[in-house]
């Protein structure tokens, strides 16, 4: 919630991260502008008088503030209308209360609203602070105006989205700031259904949440909780029939705990269309016609492609031109209500968001002879019976036939980095003429989301070092893979292993021979040679770390350090990571220590070890297995089992000792 963001659209974009509000709002009538009067009038504060300050503002100012809080949310609302005109009016309102100086210097006082300038105005409605001493300091006038948001100021073709940073003043701890603001469409909505995704919780406990929505009889809206139990109540007010939603004392979502995307968030998605399938024609209506090659995109393709013959090279030369011939607008596509330009268009202008990539992208791609269609993804999994709101697909891809068989291409980034495996387990919507709704891709299993390192090293003294040689086979499958393009011939076998084998002197590369590629794995043999540990003068032990598998899932990476989460973690998994390393070493020298054997199995996975010894060999072998991809907050504790059995000291090191002589 620092920047307290919402992206403001009529219709099928209405969501967003929200703020809230007091009284009711209904559609305002539509009026014929006067002669020479701009189509669009600049958004600007009404005049209004004083506010009125609350008395459950000044009962929170006069409390003591909850040690161990930076602050709360004392009040937040929302209010959706879709009135009978197909207008919708959107109201919101935010109670702010510090504890502590750090939200001011974390911006949490300068929110900034977004909406389309070209058919809703935005009227600020309050926004002013109440301090601990009784006084009312209102915002100033110089931070109630638009502007264009940095990421579109070079995208003329999106000059009509606007937004606004409300800096507030006389900001005190323990004082009450508030923002409330309302965005209204000048004229019915374009899309046939109303929806949108709302945040219950945030960073911040909140005090006192309320949503209330509201839509004709004849268009009733259907709603889904995501990552919570909520009960909204029903009432019919004149035509319109009302959802009404309070929660009360909600805790903070803890904001870095790494990986969870949106699971455990709580949030109502809500919509007024009938299903699925009625979103899919419409959005299919619209998008694939943007999406049709003309003269113009057909040049284009035929000049990209150039002389390739291969159909793989000519599909990766035409992702790669959008991916770096076209600039991506860094914004939620929510925000242009899933609106595409035409293919040739954002050609011309080698400008667009996700989503007119990914029409250019399918255009080319048509243009070529072959079948694309545009797939609007979620980051994570849905209910099949979630309500058909839009909002929830946050990102744009390109399906295309290759073989018989779907390759995914994200329009923003090379084939190498996003791939169908970062969309494995994860909720879409095909943009086609049939008629299918929401689907879900497979979940990748331990057997397609794989690491193996086999590694047998030969230890020699040399001039006050170790001297390591020998051998490496590594495996990699899934996300593990570090290169998913279609070319493996050029992958290089010092950077697959990385840092894997630091603590045996990371021995350098000499050779890469590729035993097996595919669209899925990768198979190495490497020969290792040139790396050194270091011996103390006074013939001290010297200690030899373990490797992991090259991208092997890291504790660092998860906070496993953290005591416990608040939320569910979204693991790249399930996966299994298997390393074998042979030691042979070196004469006058013997194990001091070596890692003891071990066994878990628990809810999260298994880990396993072994280690043996036959003169001067030494074998050590892992197995690491995770079984599921979201770990709740009551299985925590049993990752942070494995990764430490993994990670620590004592199962990973073996200490050498030079023998008596």
């Amino acid at each position: 919630m620092k920047t307290l963001r919402n992206v403001a659209v009529a219709a099928l974009a209405l969501a967003a991260a929200s703020l809230p509000f007091p009284a009711r709002a209904a559609a305002p009538e539509a009026k014929p502008a006067a002669k020479g009067a701009p189509d669009r009038p600049e958004a600007k504060p009404a005049a209004k008088a004083a506010p009125t300050v609350p008395d459950a503002v000044r009962r929170a100012v006069a409390e003591a503030p909850v040690l161990g809080q930076d602050g709360r949310v004392l009040r937040q609302a929302t209010e959706v209308v879709l009135g009978q005109d197909g207008r919708v009016v959107r109201r919101e309102l935010l109670d702010l209360q510090p504890f502590t100086p750090w939200l001011d210097a974390h911006g949490y006082f300068d929110p900034s609203v977004d909406w389309n300038d070209a058919r809703s105005t935005l009227t600020i409605d309050e926004a002013w602070t109440f301090t601990p001493e009784g006084r009312l300091v209102a915002a100033k006038e110089n931070s109630l105006v638009a502007n264009t948001a940095a990421p579109l100021e070079w995208a003329a073709p999106y000059a009509s989205l606007r937004e606004m940073t409300v800096s507030q003043v006389g900001v005190e701890t323990r004082g009450v700031t508030r923002l409330a603001y309302t965005i209204a469409d000048r004229a019915p909505a374009p899309r046939p259904a109303a929806s949108g995704v709302l945040d219950l919780d945030g960073p911040l406990p909140i005090a006192e949440r309320s949503i209330e929505l509201a839509a004709p009889a004849a268009s009733p809206i259907r709603w889904s909780a995501l990552g919570c139990a909520l009960a909204p109540r029903e009432t019919r007010d004149g035509g319109l029939v009302r959802l009404a939603l309070r929660r009360a004392d909600a805790p903070a979502v803890v904001p870095n705990e790494a990986l969870a995307g949106n699971l455990g968030r709580c949030r109502l998605a809500y919509s007024t269309a009938a299903d699925w399938n009625a979103v899919r024609a419409d959005l299919f209506d619209r998008i694939d016609g943007a999406a049709k090659p003309t003269a113009a995109i057909e040049a284009a393709a035929k000049r990209i492609v150039g002389d390739a013959t291969l159909d793989v090279e000519r599909i990766e030369k035409l992702h790669a031109f959008v991916v770096d011939g076209v600039r991506t607008v860094r914004w939620p596509i929510a925000a242009f209500d899933y609106e595409a330009r035409p293919a040739a268009a954002t050609l011309d202008s080698s400008v667009g968001h996700p989503l007119d990539k990914a029409v250019l992208l399918a255009a080319l791609l048509r243009a070529d002879g072959r079948r694309a269609v545009v797939v609007l993804a979620a980051d994570e999994p849905l209910p099949a019976d979630v309500a058909a709101a839009p909002q929830l697909l946050t990102e744009a891809w390109v399906a295309v036939d290759l073989g018989g068989r779907a390759t995914w291409f994200d329009p923003t980034t090379p084939l190498a980095k996003r791939n169908v495996l970062q969309l494995a387990g994860r909720s879409f919507l095909t943009l086609d003429a049939k008629a299918h709704g929401l689907e879900t891709l497979p979940a990748l299993d331990a057997a397609r989301n794989r690491a193996a390192l086999d590694v047998s090293l030969k230890l020699e003294e040399r001039a006050r070092e170790l001297a390591v040689a020998g051998a490496a086979d590594v495996d990699l499958a899934g996300l593990y893979d570090p290169a998913p393009a279609f070319d493996r011939d050029g992958v290089d076998g010092a950077r697959v292993l990385g840092g894997a084998l630091d603590g045996l002197g990371r021995p350098g590369v000499r050779g890469t021979a590729v035993a097996a590629k595919s669209a899925e794995a990768l198979s190495l043999r490497l020969a290792l040679e040139g790396g050194a540990v270091p011996l103390a003068r006074d013939d001290r032990p010297v200690a030899l770390r373990l490797p992991r598998v090259p991208g092997a899932l890291r504790g660092d990476a998860l906070q496993i350090w953290r005591g416990r989460r608040a939320r569910p973690l979204q693991l790249p998994v399930p996966a299994e990571e298997r390393t074998r390393v042979a030691l042979e070493l070196p004469a006058g020298f013997e194990p001091l220590r070596l890692p003891a054997p071990l066994r878990i199995d628990n809810a999260v996975g298994s880990y396993a070890r072994e280690v043996s010894r036959n003169g001067r060999s030494v074998v050590a072998t892992t197995t690491l297995v995770f079984k599921k991809a979201v770990v709740p907050p009551s299985d925590y504790p049993a990752l942070r089992e494995l990764l430490a059995a993994a990670e620590g000291e004592d199962g990973a090191t073996i200490v050498l000792v030079r023998k008596e002589r």
